[in-house]
């Protein structure tokens, strides 16, 4: 026997959203300020992320929610990170094909790289840091 439970009144205790409180989807990766690392923080956040805690996967709910409905935030849809997807559900690694748009991008952070690609070492000496990787591995 299966218990299907439609009226939204018997619903609302089995999750935190309301009229004025919504689901919200979105990446996993995301760039944040520290106001936004507050609201996410919040001890009112405790339902949410109890509501979240037994569900999969969590990650591409539970910072979009939280953020989606605090008050005062600016949310962008627009990604700050390179990424390429084509292939499916993962993203693929980059390489030299990526490199000049990468470096010409606004993006803040870039995924995904193969283990000791060679690609970093330009991207270093781009960022100015080339140097000071190579005294710390001297170190």
């Amino acid at each position: 026997m299966h218990l299907h439970l439609l009226n939204p009144k018997l619903l609302s205790s089995l999750h935190p959203f309301t009229d004025n409180y919504f689901c919200y989807a979105g990446d996993q990766w995301f760039a944040a300020n520290s106001r936004a690392a507050k609201a996410l923080l919040s001890p009112e956040n405790d339902r949410v992320l109890k509501y979240f805690s037994g569900r999969f996967p969590p990650d591409e709910a539970v910072c979009p929610t939280i953020l989606g409905n605090a008050e005062g935030l600016k949310i962008s849809t627009e990604s700050k990170h390179f990424i390429r997807w084509e292939q499916g559900h993962h993203p693929r690694l980059l390489d030299e094909r990526d490199l000049r748009e990468m470096l010409g991008s606004r993006a803040h952070f870039a995924r995904k790289f193969a283990p000791g690609s060679p690609l970093l070492d330009p991207i270093d000496a781009h960022l100015g840091l080339q140097q000071h990787r190579e005294t710390k591995c001297r170190a």
